[in-house]
C-alpha cells in the first residue's frame, strides 16, 4: 500500500508492539518493492483493523478514510 499524505511528505510508521487489540501473527502483510529493498508491509485491510476501534482519537479518521479510499466493507468491522 503506498501512501503520500496530503503535503507529499512520506511518512512510515514502525510497529514494536501493538497493544492487546491485535498479535503480529494475526495481520496481513505483503511484500512491496521500496527503492531497493522488499520490505513487509500490512495491508489497508489490516491497518483499518488495527486503528478502527482505537481509543486514541485521531486514528479515528485514519480509519474512515483507509475504510473510503480502499472500499473496506462494513461487515469488516466488529
Amino acid at each position: 500500500m503506498q501512501y503520500v499524505p496530503p503535503d507529499g511528505t512520506f511518512q512510515i510508521d514502525i510497529v514494536t508492539r501493538l497493544g492487546e487489540a491485535v498479535a503480529f501473527r494475526d495481520l496481513e502483510t505483503e511484500r512491496v518493492a521500496f527503492d531497493d529493498l522488499t520490505v513487509s508491509v500490512v495491508t489497508a485491510r489490516s491497518l483499518y483493523a488495527m486503528k478502527r476501534n482505537t481509543v486514541r482519537l485521531k486514528d479515528r479518521p485514519d480509519a474512515q478514510a483507509l475504510k473510503e479510499r480502499f472500499g473496506i466493507p462494513d461487515t469488516e468491522e466488529r
